[in-house]
């Protein structure tokens, strides 16, 4: 509702971009998010419908999903620190977001430099969308990749 308020004044400008935001729930399952990632995959599908029925307007249309992030909602988890640990295994360099990585994903695509980006998802997650079979991906590639001996 929102996007359709405020594309026709957009579709003046001549030339605007949209940024939605979603969660990597929204292509990959987690325990307990599932009503999250059902919204957040209406958010990629509206993003996609979007950017091709305001493209003819000069609207650009993308959406950043991100990853579990550092912050405030976190620390709303019992048992916090175990929690982020979690986390972290599954992604390949041991971290997660920072608000700071949303922000210059989205202040890219409503730059010129992303003139040809138009109704794409940006996975901002620090890898966590590519471990594709739930485990740890720190603990498997330790496993993976130890020497072996002959």
């Amino acid at each position: 509702h929102q996007c359709a308020m405020r594309a026709s004044h957009l579709m003046r400008s001549g030339r605007s971009s949209i940024v939605t935001l979603s969660a990597v729930g929204a292509t990959r399952y987690i325990s307990g998010l599932g009503s999250q990632g059902v919204v957040k995959a209406a958010v990629e599908s509206m993003t996609r419908y979007l950017a091709c029925e305001l493209g003819q307007f000069g609207i650009r249309v993308n959406c950043v999903a991100g990853g579990p992030v550092y912050g405030d909602l976190l620390s709303k988890f019992s048992a916090a620190e175990v929690t982020q640990r979690h986390w972290e295994s599954f992604t390949p360099d041991g971290k997660l977001c920072s608000p700071m990585d949303l922000a210059n994903a989205i202040g890219f695509l409503v730059s010129d430099e992303a003139s040809g980006i138009n109704g794409s998802v940006w996975m901002v997650d620090h890898g966590f969308s590519a471990v594709a079979d739930g485990r740890s991906s720190r603990a498997h590639s330790r496993r993976v990749l130890q020497p072996t001996t002959v």
